[in-house]
């Protein structure tokens, strides 16, 4: 992402730049390049993999959504002509005040479900076999809850926050999501095709960890799963 930046920069000079995808530091590499006030981060609520030729994607009209918001959490002109951009394609948006802190939240959900996923394959197991695996999930996912609000990032969407105190109810989640028809797709082969990117939130997340002084043994053992780049 950094190196199209100075490009970005040179010819999009009054243009609304819109960054959809996982995110753990927020606009800090993107301000360097780009006026702050001209910056929005989001989350497209679609999932897939390639295979071949073919992309297959995870996406429901009616469920599936888009979250987007601006640093300065306001209601701008810039975001509302971005949400109707969206909304008049048929693609339904939902407006974050904190979108940082909801980018942020999402990784502490979704790398630990993706690195378990690497783990479980390179021991050739699924989740139901190792219960221990499935102990480091549920453990990581409060453990990244912990660090943001040590942090002092509120944990969005509000559901997220029950699971600290009800780790059998997150237990039951992990375990449904394992099985939901669309995981091959969204999760599983995601994962499988986008290595990198999963590194890469794993280590934007680290950072977060080494600012909390938290002690993650959950997520440090997930991370270390990550297959080492070819």
């Amino acid at each position: 992402m950094a190196d199209i930046l100075p490009d970005l920069a040179k010819h999009s000079t009054n243009a609304t730049v819109v960054f959809l995808g996982n995110n753990g530091t927020g606009i800090e590499e993107y301000e360097k390049y780009i006026n702050p006030e001209r910056i929005l981060l989001g989350f497209p609520g679609a999932a897939g993999k390639r295979d071949k030729h073919v992309m297959r994607v995870v996406f429901d009209p009616e469920k599936s959504h888009i979250t987007i918001g601006g640093p300065s959490g306001k209601f701008t002109a810039r975001l509302y002509k971005i949400k109707n951009f969206f909304e008049e394609a048929g693609i339904p948006v939902i407006v974050s005040k904190n979108v940082d802190a909801w980018l942020k939240s999402h990784i502490a959900l979704i790398s630990p479900l993706a690195n378990a996923h690497y783990m479980l394959k390179s021991q050739n197991k699924s989740l139901l076999e190792a219960t221990e695996i499935f102990d480091l999930v549920a453990n990581a996912i409060i453990e990244g809850i912990i660090v943001l609000r040590k942090l002092h990032y509120p944990i969005l969407p509000k559901k997220l926050r029950l699971v600290r105190y009800a780790p059998k109810l997150l237990k039951k989640k992990i375990r449904e999501i394992y099985t939901w028809k669309w995981f091959d797709i969204a999760m599983k082969g995601h994962a499988d095709h986008a290595i990198d990117e999963m590194r890469q939130i794993a280590e934007e997340f680290q950072r977060l960890v080494k600012k909390s002084d938290i002690s993650t043994p959950a997520i440090n053992a997930l991370y270390t799963s990550i297959p080492s780049p070819k």
